[in-house]
């Protein structure tokens, strides 16, 4: 399918990709490349790539380009790879966020070369290519984001093939669309995680953190709190927009709930809970109080 792939950034994600792509025959060969030689070394190790090299100027013979960085690094290594990419090659990313990336970098890009926005649904708070999986995106969901009409174009037919031949399932949606979504069922999520956990910090009990006794639930509601800070910190600030709106309706929801307990309007808190619960589990029973 691709005589070559190059992946930029050959952690948990771009791991995942080289391993699956190998597994399914889809290159003859996939190098690594990054600015760290001992992850490089490990992804060698875990064969997730073929080759490794610190010099990004080894993209020049690569038919598909795969950079799987921090979102705030895609728009410059883009615009450092121009020069040494050859006519026809696809580049693509697997960020969390797409809008402001694809908007900067086809004010620059030149014709003969393809950028396709890509997201594959399938990380984990777990970091680096020690964790990657061949078998990382079957049964997922990969978001492919065309710029303008690229969705009838061969490039995108093939960079989409790519992906459901990975085991994904793939949904076209535009930038704008891809951001808002994400920031409702991602990006708030994380940041709910972060204040809870950062909320509790401190507090103590028979001179322990408190968290030190939590169970499953905690563990659970927090689990993704443990992300890579300078990853979030980029998709954060890139979506912060359509973040916003949505903090601000989390916001008014945490304030009914409180509103209700500071009241005593416990016909209220039942009816929160309730919808709650008929959302998650369909036909949740009554309950007196």
């Amino acid at each position: 399918m691709f005589n070559k792939i190059a992946i930029i950034g050959v952690g948990l994600i771009g791991g995942s990709i080289g391993l699956a792509a190998k597994k399914k025959k889809l290159t003859s060969k996939v190098i690594g490349i990054g600015r760290s030689e001992l992850s490089l070394k490990k992804a060698l190790k875990k064969k997730a790539v073929d080759e490794i090299s610190l010099d990004k100027s080894k993209v020049k013979d690569a038919d598909l380009v795969i950079i799987a960085t921090p979102v705030g690094k895609i728009v410059p290594l883009v615009k450092e790879l121009i020069p040494y990419l050859k006519k026809g090659t696809i580049i693509t990313d697997v960020g969390s966020t797409k809008k402001e990336i694809m908007d900067d970098i086809h004010k620059f890009l030149p014709q003969g070369i393809n950028f396709i926005g890509a997201h594959p649904l399938a990380g984990s708070e777990k970091n680096g290519v020690i964790f990657a999986n061949k078998d990382l995106f079957e049964k997922s969901i990969c978001f492919l984001i065309p710029y303008n009409n690229q969705n009838a174009t061969k490039p995108f037919k093939k960079l989409k093939s790519f992906w459901e031949k990975l085991g994904a399932n793939t949904i076209i949606i535009s930038a704008e669309e891809h951001d808002f979504l994400m920031a409702g069922i991602s990006h708030l999520p994380h940041i709910i995680a972060v204040a809870l956990v950062n909320s509790m910090s401190g507090v103590k009990w028979r001179k322990k953190d408190i968290t030190e006794f939590a169970g499953q639930g905690w563990k659970d509601t927090t689990r993704i709190s443990g992300g890579l800070p300078e990853v979030w910190f980029d998709i954060l600030s890139s979506n912060r927009s359509n973040l916003l709106i949505f903090m601000e309706k989390f916001n008014k929801e945490l304030e009914r709930i409180r509103k209700s307990l500071e009241e005593s309007d416990f016909q209220k808190l039942k009816r929160t809970l309730k919808q709650a619960a008929n959302k998650q589990r369909p036909k949740t029973k009554d309950f007196k109080i």
